[in-house]
Order: C-alpha cells, then sequence, then structure tokens
C-alpha cells in the first residue's frame, strides 16, 4: 500500500516537472525576462555588486534548464520500461568493463571529459583579476628562475605555485584562453583520485563514483577551477589527495614505499598551497578510525613536516602579513560564524548570494547549521562521522579569515563533502528509490537534475567572468591612450573608473610594457 502509493506522488512529480519544462520552453521562445529583480539580487557577488543584465540572463538560463527537465520527466513518464531496461544495459556493460580491469582507465576518461564538458564555457574568460600579478611573475620567473622562491605574492613561500603559472603562462603565451585547461585537466584528475581515496576509506564503489561525480560537477567553488590563479587549490588538492591515497595504501600493505611516496607529497602539497598543511590532521583522523598502532609513526613524520611549514611561513613570511594586516582574527564568535556560513554555503546553491540578497538568512544558518551537525554526528554512521569530521578539518584555515563568505576557498573541503552527499544519496537509493515501480530512472533524473544544474551555475559564472575579463581589457586599451591617468598611475593614484585595484592595475601594465 505504502509503496503504491509512493509510485503514485511520483507520477505527481514527474507530471509537474513536465508542466513545468513547458513553462520553461514557452518562457525561453518568447523571450519573456521571468524573476527579473530576483534574478538581479541572487546574481550578486560576495561584496553586492551585479553587472547590467544578470537577472535576465539567470531567468534563460532556468527556463531552458526547466525544459531540459520537463522533457526528461515526460520521457519517464512515456517509456518508464525502456528507460528502466536502457540503464540496466548501462549497468551491466559497466560491470563487464570493470571485470576486464578497464574499469578505472575508463572511470578517469569519463571524468577528464565531464570536468571539461561542465567547465567549457570557461575558455572564454581571459586574464581576470590576479591572473595579471601571476603574468608578471612568470615573466619574471622565465627571466630569472630564482624567482620562483620568492615570497612576492600573498607573502606566502609557494614556490610549486610559481612553477606551475611559469609552465601554464608560457606554454599558453598567446592565449590567456587555453591557459584554463591546466585548470580543467588537474579538476578532472583530482576527481579520480577522490574516487580512490573514498573506495579505500568506504569499499563502497557505488558510493565512490557518486563523490567523484558530485565533486566534479561541484560549482560552489567554480572559481578555483575556471580562474588561472585559482589553480594553485586544484594543484595543491591533488598532491593532498595523493598524499591521502598513497598512506591509504600504506595502511593496508605496511609498506614503506607508499609511506615515502605519501610525506614526498605531503611536502609538495604545503610548498603548492599553505592550507595542504590540513592533510597532515586528516592523516591522524585515518589512522584514529582506521589503524591506531600507526598513530605515533604519523604524527612524528608528517606532524615535523606540519611544523617545518608553520615555521618557515612564519619566520620568511612578509611580518605575518595576515595577522598585522587584520584579515586573520583568532576570535571564537568569528570562527563560529564563519563555520555556520561556510557550511551553510557549502550544500544550498548559490548559497554565498542567497546571504546577500536575504541577510537574516545569515542569522538562520548559524542557528540551524549545529543543529543539523549534532544530528549527523549523532546519528550518521562511524563512516559519516569521519567525513564530517574531516569536512570540519579542512575548513579550519579560512574559519578566522575576517572576510564576506569566499566560495573558492570551498573546493578542499569539498572532498570530505561529496563523499557525505553521496553516502546520502546511496541511502535514498537503498530506502526509497529502489523501492518504486520508477525508481531507477527516477534517481537517474535525479542526478541528471545534480549534474545539470551544477554544469548551469558554473555556465552562468563563466559568462560573468568572461564579461568582467572583456571590460578589463577594453579599459586597458582605452587607459594607454589616456596620458593623464596613466601619469596618475605613476604617482600612486588610482583612477575612479578602474575595474582593477592599483597593484593589480600596475601589474597589467607592466605585464603589456614587457610583453
Amino acid at each position: 500500500m505504502k509503496n503504491r502509493l509512493a509510485d503514485r506522488l511520483c507520477d505527481a512529480l514527474l507530471l509537474l516537472l513536465a508542466l513545468a519544462g513547458g513553462a520553461g520552453a514557452c518562457a525561453l521562445l518568447a523571450g519573456i525576462p521571468l524573476f527579473r529583480f530576483a534574478g538581479a539580487r541572487w546574481a550578486a557577488s560576495p561584496y553586492g555588486a551585479y553587472l547590467p543584465g544578470d537577472g535576465v540572463l539567470l531567468s534563460r538560463y532556468l527556463a531552458a534548464f526547466l525544459a531540459g527537465l520537463g522533457g526528461l520527466a515526460l520521457v519517464i513518464l512515456s517509456w518508464p520500461r525502456g528507460i528502466d531496461r536502457a540503464l540496466r544495459v548501462l549497468v551491466g556493460v559497466w560491470q563487464k568493463i570493470e571485470a576486464q580491469g578497464r574499469g578505472k582507465r575508463l572511470l578517469l576518461l569519463f571524468l577528464l571529459a565531464l570536468a571539461l564538458g561542465v567547465y567549457a564555457s570557461s575558455f572564454q574568460i581571459g586574464t581576470h583579476s590576479d591572473d595579471y600579478v601571476w603574468r608578471l611573475e612568470s615573466q619574471r620567473s622565465a627571466a630569472d628562475l630564482r624567482h620562483v622562491f620568492s615570497l612576492s605574492v600573498s607573502h606566502f613561500f609557494k614556490p610549486l605555485t610559481h612553477l606551475f603559472h611559469l609552465v601554464n603562462f608560457r606554454l599558453f603565451a598567446g592565449s590567456p584562453h587555453l591557459a584554463h585547461l591546466g585548470g580543467f585537466l588537474l579538476h578532472g584528475l583530482n576527481a579520480f583520485l577522490l574516487y580512490l581515496v573514498v573506495l579505500a576509506l568506504s569499499r563502497r564503489k557505488g558510493m565512490s563514483f557518486l563523490a567523484a561525480v558530485l565533486f566534479c560537477v561541484y560549482s560552489v567553488s567554480n572559481r578555483s577551477v575556471m580562474w588561472i590563479s585559482g589553480s594553485e587549490i586544484t594543484l595543491g588538492a591533488t598532491f593532498y589527495l595523493l598524499t591521502v591515497h598513497f598512506y591509504l595504501a600504506h595502511l593496508e600493505r605496511e609498506n614503506r614505499r607508499p609511506l615515502a611516496l605519501a610525506l614526498l607529497f605531503c611536502v609538495l602539497g604545503v610548498l603548492t598551497k599553505d592550507a595542504v598543511i590540513t592533510v597532515v590532521p586528516t592523516l591522524v583522523l585515518i589512522a584514529l578510525f582506521r589503524k591506531r598502532s600507526r598513530l605515533r609513526l604519523t604524527v612524528v613524520l608528517f606532524g615535523s613536516v606540519a611544523a617545518l611549514q608553520v615555521a618557515v611561513q612564519f619566520l620568511i613570511q612578509s611580518d605575518s602579513f595576515l595577522i598585522t594586516e587584520g584579515i586573520y582574527r583568532f576570535q571564537p564568535a568569528l570562527l563560529l560564524k564563519n563555520l555556520c556560513l561556510y557550511l551553510f554555503v557549502s550544500v544550498v546553491p548559490q548559497g554565498h548570494k542567497l546571504l546577500v540578497g536575504f541577510p537574516p538568512l545569515r542569522s538562520l544558518a548559524c542557528l540551524a547549521v549545529p543543529v543539523v551537525l549534532l544530528l549527523v554526528f549523532v546519528r550518521g554512521t562511524r563512516l559519516t562521522r569521519f567525513f564530517l569530521l574531516w569536512d570540519l578539518l579542512l575548513l579550519t584555515p579560512f574559519l578566522p579569515f575576517d572576510l564576506p563568505v569566499q566560495p573558492r576557498y570551498l573546493y578542499l573541503p569539498a572532498l570530505a563533502l561529496t563523499p557525505l552527499l553521496a553516502g546520502l544519496l546511496q541511502y535514498a537509493w537503498q530506502n526509497l528509490f529502489a523501492k518504486l515501480e520508477k525508481g531507477r530512472p527516477l534517481f537517474a533524473l535525479l542526478l541528471v537534475l545534480v549534474v545539470a544544474g551544477n554544469a548551469l551555475i558554473v555556465h552562468g559564472a563563466a559568462t560573468r567572468m568572461a564579461a568582467e575579463s572583456r571590460h578589463t581589457e577594453e579599459y586597458l586599451a582605452s587607459l594607454r591612450a589616456d596620458r593623464a591617468k596613466m601619469a596618475g598611475i605613476r604617482r600612486g593614484t588610482l583612477p575612479a573608473d578602474s575595474p582593477l585595484p592599483l597593484g593589480h592595475l600596475v601589474c597589467a601594465l607592466e605585464v603589456d610594457h614587457e610583453e
């Protein structure tokens, strides 16, 4: 009786989606700018500004999304058995490929293709903001390789980031658009490495596959992937995941070679991005949950790397920049507030824009998030608690920032969040979808909804960034012909209409001069 009622509710939901899709198609064909006011507010950046036309652009994307979703719902309503049979055949083919030992290679290619597909529109983005600084740094490093070891960017010692940008900008010297390719490929590789890590931790292939797909399409931290300057985070995540992967292999086989590789990639990671230092407490957490006999060795070996990294940063960093400038504050109220807001933004699509458009949501998030955390920790399985603690560890370096919520900081925390969400999806499949008449097609529709929705968000963000980069290039072209403004910049005066801060503007002009 319960299953029959649930089946009827699913049919009603599919019919509702089909009707919504029809409305979306009509709005798209008629060119009606639905939700213009709401779209303009939700398109706002974390700082509250938005470009003209953002609301109309969002409405068109939303209409196209509804039309596609409605079409899929109509197909499921019309041919449920055919769709179910096709999905069963697809699963069977995948199982045969896995049995032949080619599953991992095919999965790697699939995730690389998925990353390129989701972020393909980012190729239209030119040089943007910090990219001018890194282009100039790559020129200086090319002239003198010792510049790779400088502290000239972000006041942090990260030579591998300098080296990555040197290679990237030299390789794609004539096209800043193609320079995004490295970030996309690293993102797809990271999704595959996450699959290996989650598989080693959970022994669940379905959950591991879902985690990899969710991470690959995760749109909250899209700037870390589609922004050239964000490549330091994606590269740091690669070393982070390699460290965890080989450490898990060491725990499995108690072999010294994987341990040595884990230590090597740990060192490379902290030389790429300072936040990768969180890999050390992550390994300690893994040892606590998996094999406590290796806890002391883990603390001594990897704790030494962390201690050395902290010492190096405080000894040679430019006067402890983050602390002396007031950007980093160790205040309990700030830490708790940021924890709640970042967790809210992590799971709510476009949550950072909702917080800007509707300020009362900040208070609601600060009340609701602790309750949800407590429920998950108390009622969840041992594996769920592990992923939750891992997510909190990865958020730790960003909590003291006295800045507006920055979604791009959530790239590393997504490594733990997406397995949590994958576990939730797997639970929904086992306890709900598997018992329904159209359960398999509905679950496939849910996955399509997640992938397409995130791809839509990425496409909108890429369109926005491309417009900003074109506007900046046009401004720079006009600025070179304005002698009065150029003279003012040389005296340290920022023009009132500049789209870049003074330091970035000087770098952009210097890049053009040297090129």
